[in-house]
């Protein structure tokens, strides 16, 4: 892309720990009941249990890895300091804690995927990261 596009702005979103939503919808009947019916779909992360405990452990160990790598790939961009080429990871994902936000925020169609306001929230925030310089 560097190459063949010119004055390209690459931003990567890191991705937040999956474990959270489980951790959400055990807080609702509803939820908690719908995670047992998909569980089959992601029983990684539905299925209840010390095993899949685990699982939902081992999931966030490597959704922080993969994070770390974009993380690693943009500063290694930084460091060559191209004046038409720049990747910007937003830490919006890190930083977020999906787990304290109302349940309103999840779909209340699977009770995993984000709800309007979800969808409205995640926006706003990456909105925000873009307009705010990194230092900060």
């Amino acid at each position: 892309v560097r190459l063949n596009v010119p004055k390209v702005f690459v931003n990567v979103l890191e991705g937040f720990n999956i474990s959270q939503v489980y951790t959400l919808g055990q807080t609702s009947l509803y939820c908690a009941e719908v995670h047992k019916q998909v569980y089959k779909e992601c029983g990684c992360l539905f299925k209840p249990g010390p095993q899949s405990d685990a699982a939902r452990q081992e999931m966030d160990i490597l959704g922080q890895q993969y994070n770390q790598r974009l993380r690693n790939i943009a500063a290694d961009y930084a460091s060559k300091q191209y004046t038409d080429f720049a990747v910007v990871v937003q830490p919006q994902g890190r930083d977020t804690s999906i787990d304290k936000f109302p349940l309103s925020y999840l779909s209340s169609l699977d009770c995993f995927h984000p709800s309007v306001l979800g969808h409205e929230m995640f926006a706003i925030t990456l909105w925000n990261n873009l307009i705010t310089p990194a230092a900060q």
